[in-house]
């Protein structure tokens, strides 16, 4: 028991612990609420208008990533150096909202015009005003979330979620009657709730300064060099999570999405796992005198320690888990589910060589890494997409391992260069 405890205490005062369990119990929260939203959301509403809202929130969260900037990740990686954090974040939400805003409304307004009428993304009325709001929502609480990692706050991004997690719920019910819009709604006001109580406790953890709440672009121009370059990964690399679904919604019909659209949901929830790893680490290692090698290693322990019991519990569990959302969903999407549960071991290891390219400051290779990604995925899935639903997540898999094979090779190219490097100066200098 002594040892136990003395590994706990060892974990709780490691930062890259530490921050990596919070995540992981944040990722508990969010999985649990986002399980009844779309149990509830499954039992109440027909199963093509949960097809539909699945397309319509991959849409809205690559509009979010187009709106988004890579301001996200700038944060995360110049935050915990800088002078003026607060005006930092004011000014990243200022080009948000400005720029970000016009590209976003952009992206979204040719959403109908690129997308097949079948996608029934063809919003009118007052559905566009809804997507609208989700989607600058989104893009705003992916930017203060990004803060709130980089200040190792991950209590506060626990109570965000779970008053998000709750609005949603509670808004399922008396929607019920107003199909897509309805889930739209119910969708949106929850994702509100949540900001607010992000940017709250943003600005409880960075301290007030002079001027603080007036933007200057000048903050951010340094920066921008790395901000494009995680804006031009992020929006590819978004694109496997995002268009998946709609490619699946396009080809094979509403009633089939839904039935991916509820599993790739669990991988979501699953993926999470890794994903607060890796952010835990690239929060970490963007700190000074931090060595990044010896805390990606521990990344890389910490990841898998947790994935792999994971992702074997959800390949066993797959079908009760479906059984909960109904007969028609553990039929059509058991077999997906366990392949795509099993595409997880591999996805774990791309987050992390995301987070390891951004500590060493490589957001050409970042770029690059999520270009492949998403070549690999999107067009594996869209060759295979007419043969349904599990040809779709053998491509996925196979898409996923082949690029932590070749992320694995672009990390350790840049430390065989290093060392080669090291070794030629010390013999230049007779060392």
């Amino acid at each position: 028991m002594s040892r136990v405890r003395r590994l706990l205490a060892h974990a709780a005062g490691d930062a890259l612990y530490r921050t990596s369990g919070l995540l992981v119990v944040n990722l508990i929260v969010l999985s649990g609420l986002g399980f009844v939203f779309w149990t509830v959301a499954a039992r109440l509403f027909p199963a093509r208008d949960v097809g539909v809202l699945s397309g319509w929130v991959a849409a809205c969260t690559l509009l979010a990533t187009v709106g988004g900037l890579g301001l996200g990740n700038m944060l995360i990686r110049q935050l915990p150096s800088h002078h003026e954090q607060r005006r930092l974040i004011m000014t990243s939400a200022a080009l948000l909202a400005t720029l970000g805003a016009v590209l976003s409304v952009a992206a979204m307004l040719a959403v109908p015009i690129v997308a097949p009428s079948r996608l029934g993304l063809d919003a009118s009325g007052g559905a566009h005003w809804i997507v609208l709001v989700l989607v600058v929502a989104t893009a705003l609480s992916a930017l203060v979330d990004a803060a709130l990692v980089a200040a190792q706050a991950a209590r506060q991004l626990v109570t965000k979620n779970v008053a998000g997690g709750i609005v949603r719920i509670a808004l399922l019910v008396p929607l019920m009657d107003r199909g897509v819009a309805g889930l739209l709604l119910a969708y949106t006001g929850g994702l509100l709730v949540a900001s607010v109580f992000a940017w709250r406790a943003a600005f409880a953890v960075y301290p007030s300064a002079a001027a603080w709440h007036r933007p200057a672009p000048s903050l951010a121009r340094p920066h921008l060099r790395f901000s494009l370059g995680n804006y031009l990964g992020g929006v590819v690399g978004i694109l496997p999570s995002t268009a998946v679904p709609l490619i699946v919604l396009a080809v094979l019909g509403p009633t089939p999405a839904a039935y991916f659209g509820v599993a790739f949901l669990m991988i979501g929830f699953l993926n999470f796992l890794p994903s607060s790893v890796a952010q835990a680490y690239f929060a970490h290692a963007s700190r000074p005198d931090v060595d990044a090698v010896r805390e990606f290693r521990k990344a890389i322990g910490t990841s898998y320690a947790v994935m792999l019991p994971a992702c074997a519990g959800l390949i066993v569990a797959a079908p009760l888990l479906l059984r909960i959302f109904g007969p028609g969903y553990a039929a059509g999407a058991t077999t997906p589910l366990r392949i795509l549960a099993l595409a997880g071991i591999a996805t774990a290891l791309t987050y992390l060589i995301d987070s390891a390219l951004n500590v060493q400051h490589r957001p050409l290779a970042y770029g690059v890494m999520n270009a492949v990604n998403a070549a690999l995925v999107v067009g594996g899935v869209a060759l295979v997409a007419h043969d349904g639903l599990t040809a779709v997540a053998v491509a996925w898999l196979i898409a996923q391992a082949a690029s932590a094979l070749i992320g694995v090779a672009v990390v350790a190219y840049r430390r065989r260069s290093a060392v080669a490097l090291r070794r030629s100066r010390y013999a230049r200098e007779g060392i």
